[in-house]
C-alpha cells in the first residue's frame, strides 16, 4: 500500500486500507494497517524522500559476483543534504519488541538486525549502486540507518554469501510432483 499511498498527506488512507485488506485477506485489520502507514509516513526517511525526488517500488538489477541480483526496493530517494546520495528505505511491518526479553527466540530489535540487514543487501545492494546509506523503517517500533563503513561491510558480507552459494551451490530439496 505504501507503493500508491500519498506520501505527503495519506489522503484516502482509509479507503486504500480497506482495499489493500481485502486483496491480501485481512478484513478486520484495517485499522492496524491505518496505523502502520501512517506510522511509515510519517518516518524521518519518508519525510526526507518527499522533499525531493524519489522512487516508489523500484526494480533494480545488480552484478554481484559475476551474478545478476533482481528485487524490488520499497523507496529510493535523493538526499540533498548528503550531496544528492541515492538512500534506500526498505519498509518492515513484522511485530517485533524494542526491549530485550530473557525468552529465548526473542524478536528484539536487536536480534532482527543482521538478518534483517542481510536480507536488504543480499536482495537489493552491491558496491556499484553507489547507494551511500540504507536504512528500513519498521513501521510499529524504530527506523534503523545503515551508512559507513557498517554499510561497506555489510556489502562485502552479502558477496561472500553469494560467492559461496555461486561456488558450491546447496543440493536441491526432494522433487514433489503435483497434478496441475
Amino acid at each position: 500500500m505504501l507503493q500508491t499511498v500519498d506520501l505527503t498527506s495519506g489522503a484516502g488512507l482509509a479507503d486504500l486500507a480497506a482495499a489493500q485488506a481485502a486483496a491480501e485477506g485481512v478484513l478486520g485489520f484495517e485499522e492496524t494497517i491505518v496505523e502502520l502507514v501512517r506510522a511509515a509516513i510519517g518516518s524521518p526517511s519518508v519525510e526526507a524522500a518527499c522533499a525531493g525526488e524519489y522512487w516508489r517500488e523500484a526494480y533494480v538489477a545488480v552484478p554481484v559476483e559475476e551474478l545478476t541480483l533482481e528485487g524490488y526496493v520499497d523507496l529510493v530517494f535523493r538526499d540533498a543534504g548528503r550531496g544528492d546520495a541515492l538512500v534506500v528505505v526498505d519498509y518492515k511491518t513484522d511485530a517485533i519488541r524494542s526491549e530485550p526479553t530473557s525468552r529465548a527466540g526473542s524478536r528484539t530489535i536487536e536480534c532482527r538486525a543482521p538478518h534483517t540487514r542481510l536480507q536488504w543487501e543480499r536482495r537489493r545492494v552491491s558496491a556499484s549502486t553507489g547507494v551511500s546509506s540504507s536504512s528500513w523503517h519498521r513501521c510499529r517500533c524504530a527506523m534503523v540507518v545503515i551508512g559507513g563503513d557498517e554499510l561497506v561491510a555489510a556489502i562485502e558480507e552479502v558477496r561472500g554469501l553469494i560467492r559461496s552459494v555461486r561456488d558450491a551451490p546447496p543440493p536441491l530439496g526432494p522433487l514433489v510432483l503435483a497434478d496441475a
